[in-house]
C-alpha cells in the first residue's frame, strides 16, 4: 500500500489506459449487437418447436400405436424422429408407412441411453419429448407441455401425469404417481419424481451432455437428479395425464434387477435405495452443503439461505486427465467421477492430446493441449503439471475413474502418514460398459522402496506432493510407455516414499488405451502375477532396467525416505474438517495430525459468504465466512495472533467442539470396503 501511494500517479496512469484500451463502450456495444444477433437468429431459425424423439428396439408390434399418438396431437408444430437401435424386427417396414416420421438407424447398438442420446443429437426442435415404442401420448400432450415452456422461462423441465395400460392397450387407469409437485430432497434421496416423457428444453441436453451410456438402467432418474442439481428446474405443469404407459411383463425394466443406485454419482445425494430414501425423508436428513453445487433446485436447511457459492483458487488437489486417442467418449465418465467426490477441494486440468474433445457438461475442467496430437500420456501428464495449482496432485487416465470416496480417502490416509504419497487397490471392470456391473479386485502389494525399482507395483493414480513430482523432473515424454512405472523409480531413488490404502479406490478399464495395447499382451492362465509383455514392452521395460542398474545392483545409494510437507499436512487435515463441520453445523472435534499442530479457529466477521484470508506468518489461506460452510477452521499457531488482531475470528472453546457424522456410501464404495477381506481376484 505504501509503494501504491508513492507511484500512485503513474499507477492510476496506467490504470485509467488500461480501462480506455479494454472497456470502453465500443467492445461493449459489440458484445451486446453480437448477443441480440445470435438471440435474433435463433428465433426465427427454422425449427420445429418440438421433436418428439421414439426409440425403438425390437417393439415393431407396438410402434403404430406410438406413432399414431403422436399424429394425433393437437400441436402441429412439431417433429417425430423414429430412431431404430438395430431392431431384427420389421421396425422399418412400419416406419415407411409415415411419411412425416425422420427414420433414422443408430450405427450399432447403442441400448436406450445412447440411442436417446442419437436422437437428440439429430433433433432439431425448441424442446425434446422422448417417447418409448410401446407407451403413447395423450392428444394434447405436447401443446399442454410445451405451452408451460414458452409461459414460464424458469422452467427448464415440464411434465404431466401418466395413465397406465395392460399389454393389449385396454384397461387404462390413472396412476398414482408422479405426485403434485417436483420434490428435489426426494429426488436426491433415491425417489425419482417424474416420468422419463417430459418436456425438456434443448439446452438441457446441450450443457449436461445427456444421457450417460454407463446408466443401462433407471437412465432418465439419473438424468433427473443430475441436471435438477445443476441449475436446471423441473415443474409438473398439468395434472392432466400426458404419458400412456404400457405394463409389459417382458419389458426392458421387467427384466432387470431393480432400479440400481442411480444417485451413486451424487456426492450430495441422500440414499441409494427407495427403502432408504424414505427413511431420510422421514428424518428430515439433509445434504452436505459443502457438497451441493449452488444452482440445485432444493432449498437448504436453515441458517442457510442459498446454497453456498464456493470458489476454487486455492484447490488442495489438482487432478490431471491426458487425453489421447481412443479415450475421447470415456472422459465425460472420468470428469464425472471427479465431481461425484465426497470432498470438493479439487481442480481438473484435462490435456488434449488428440483431436478433439468436448468438456461442455464440465464447464469448470480446464483444458490445455499438448504442442502436438499424440505427445503421449507423459507430456501430456507434464502440461498439466505446469499449470497445476494445488499442492498434491492426482493423475487419472481418461478411460478410467475414481470411486466417490477416493479423495477423501487418500487425503485421510495422506493425513495420517505424515505426508507420503498414497495409492490404493484396483476394480478391474468385467463389462467395459457397466461401471456398476461385477468387478474383479486387484490387490497391490504394501510399498517397499527397493522392490518399486523391479517394476511398478501400483497404478499411476496415485496422490502426491506436487513438489516433489516436480522435484524430480516430472514424466519422461520420450517413453513410449512405462512412463508411470520410470516416474516412481525417480521418486523412490529421491527418497520420496508412498503407503498403500488397503481399499479400491480406482475402477480401472482394461479393454482401453492403444499404448498400453502395445506394450502389454493378454495375460495367460497362471500369468495373472507376473508382466505379461510384447516385443515393444519388453524392449521399453529392458531400457528402464538398464537405467535403474547402478541402484538394483547397489552400486548407487537410494535416499532415505523423508516424510511430507508440514504445511501441506495441515491444509489436508484442514479440508477434511472443514468438510465434516459443514455436516454439523460448521462444529467438530479439530483432529490433529502427529507431527503437526493448529488451533480451532471461529469466523465472527460480518460476511455470509467466503471471503479469502492469508495469514502473515505461515502464509496459508483460509476461506472464511458466517455461513456454517466456512465458519470454522484449523489455523496454523502462529496466525492465531494476527486473525484475533482483525476481529474476524476467534478461538473456539472446547465446549463446541465434537464429532460429525458421515455421508452415506455409494455401493461402489461399499465394494471397495468389502474387497480387503476377499480373496483377490474374486469377483463381486
Amino acid at each position: 500500500m505504501r509503494r501504491c501511494l508513492r507511484e500512485r500517479e503513474r499507477l492510476s496512469r496506467n490504470a485509467t489506459e488500461d480501462v480506455a484500451a479494454r472497456w470502453g463502450w465500443k467492445g461493449r456495444i459489440q458484445d451486446y449487437a453480437a448477443l441480440f444477433t445470435q438471440v435474433y437468429q435463433a428465433s426465427v431459425e427454422d425449427r420445429p418447436k418440438v421433436s418428439v424423439i421414439v426409440t425403438c428396439h425390437n417393439l415393431a408390434r407396438y410402434l403404430p400405436a406410438a406413432l399414431d399418438s403422436v399424429m394425433a396431437q393437437t400441436l402441429t408444430d412439431y417433429e417425430c424422429v423414429l430412431v431404430d437401435d438395430q431392431s431384427t424386427d420389421d421396425t422399418a417396414e412400419v416406419a415407411a408407412r409415415y411419411p412425416k416420421v425422420q427414420y433414422l438407424k443408430t450405427p450399432s447398438n447403442l441400448k436406450l441411453s445412447g440411442a436417446r442420446n442419437y436422437g437428440w443429437q439429430h433433433a432439431r426442435g425448441k424442446y425434446i419429448l422422448f417417447l418409448d415404442a410401446d407407451d403413447m401420448l395423450t392428444p394434447n400432450a405436447l401443446d399442454t407441455l410445451s405451452y408451460q415452456l414458452d409461459q414460464h422461462t424458469s422452467i427448464h423441465i415440464a411434465f404431466g401425469h401418466l395413465d397406465t395400460m395392460d399389454d393389449q392397450g385396454g384397461n387404462v387407469q390413472r396412476n398414482p404417481w408422479p405426485g403434485d409437485t417436483f420434490d428435489w430432497h426426494a429426488q436426491i434421496a433415491h425417489l425419482n419424481q417424474l416420468p422419463y416423457a417430459a418436456m425438456v428444453r434443448r439446452e438441457v441436453f446441450e450443457r449436461s451432455g445427456g444421457y450417460r451410456v454407463r446408466d443401462w438402467r433407471a437412465e432418465d432418474a439419473a438424468l433427473w437428479s443430475r441436471v435438477t442439481s445443476f441449475g436446471f428446474r423441473a415443474a409438473k405443469v398439468t395434472d392432466q395425464s400426458t404419458l400412456l404407459y404400457r405394463l409389459r411383463s417382458d419389458s426392458k425394466s421387467r427384466g432387470e434387477d431393480g432400479d440400481g443406485d442411480w444417485t451413486a454419482w451424487l456426492p450430495w445425494r441422500l440414499a441409494g435405495d427407495p427403502h432408504e430414501g424414505l427413511q431420510a425423508k422421514r428424518d428430515g436428513r439433509q445434504p452436505n452443503p459443502v457438497l451441493v453445487p449452488f444452482g440445485a433446485q432444493g432449498q437448504p436447511a436453515p441458517p442457510l439461505k442459498m446454497w453456498p457459492v464456493h470458489h476454487h483458487q486455492h484447490p488442495l488437489i489438482s487432478v490431471i486427465i491426458p487425453v489421447g486417442p481412443g479415450h475421447e467418449q470415456t472422459l465425460i465418465d472420468a470428469l464425472d467421477s471427479v465431481q461425484a467426490q465426497t470432498t470438493p477441494f479439487w481442480e481438473v486440468i484435462v490435456v488434449n492430446d488428440t483431436r478433439k474433445i468436448d468438456t461442455t457438461a464440465h464447464p469448470w475442467a480446464r483444458v490445455v493441449s499438448t504442442l502436438k496430437r499424440e505427445s503421449g500420456a507423459g507430456a501430456a501428464r507434464n502440461k498439466g503439471l505446469e499449470i497445476a495449482r494445488a499442492p498434491l496432485v492426482l493423475f487419472l487416465d481418461a478411460d478410467d475413474v475414481i470411486v466417490p470416496r477416493a479423495l477423501e480417502a487418500m487425503t485421510r490416509a495422506y493425513v495420517a502418514s505424515g505426508g507420503k504419497y498414497v495409492y490404493s487397490d484396483w476394480l478391474t471392470l468385467v463389462d467395459e460398459t457397466r461401471i456398476d456391473g461385477d468387478m474383479e479386485v486387484r490387490e497391490v502389494e504394501d510399498y517397499d522402496q527397493r522392490k518399486m525399482l523391479h517394476g511398478l507395483r501400483h497404478a499411476v493414480t496415485a496422490l502426491i506432493p506436487t513438489e516433489w513430482v516436480r522435484a524430480v523432473g516430472g514424466f519422461d515424454g520420450n517413453l513410449p510407455g512405462f512412463e508411470d512405472w520410470d516416474l516412481y523409480c525417480k521418486m523412490a531413488i529421491a527418497g520420496y516414499c508412498g503407503v498403500r490404502h488397503p481399499h479400491p479406490l480406482l475402477v480401472y478399464r482394461r479393454a482401453h488405451g492403444t499404448r498400453t495395447r502395445a506394450l502389454l499382451k493378454p495375460r495367460e492362465k497362471g500369468e495373472e502375477n507376473t508382466p505379461a509383455y510384447t516385443a515393444l514392452g519388453e524392449q521399453t521395460a529392458s531400457a528402464l532396467y538398464d537405467r535403474y542398474a547402478a541402484y538394483l545392483s547397489g552400486e548407487e545409494k537410494v535416499m532415505g525416505c523423508c516424510g511430507g510437507n508440514n504445511s501441506t499436512v495441515i491444509d489436508a487435515q484442514g479440508a477434511l474438517d472443514q468438510l465434516l463441520g459443514a455436516q454439523t453445523g460448521g462444529m467438530l472435534m479439530a483432529s490433529i495430525p502427529e507431527g503437526a499442530s493448529s488451533v480451532r479457529m471461529e469466523f465472527i466477521g460480518g460476511s455470509w459468504g467466503e471471503q479469502t484470508y492469508v495469514g502473515r506468518v505461515s502464509g496459508r489461506v483460509y476461506r472464511a465466512g458466517r455461513d456454517p460452510v466456512a465458519r470454522f477452521h484449523d489455523v496454523d499457531p502462529r496466525d492465531v495472533e494476527h486473525l484475533v488482531s482483525m476481529e474476524l475470528f476467534r478461538v473456539v472453546p472446547p465446549e463446541l467442539l465434537f464429532q460429525a457424522a458421515q455421508t452415506p456410501d455409494s455401493p461402489i464404495m461399499e465394494l471397495a470396503a468389502q474387497a480387503q477381506t476377499g480373496p483377490r481376484g474374486k469377483k463381486r
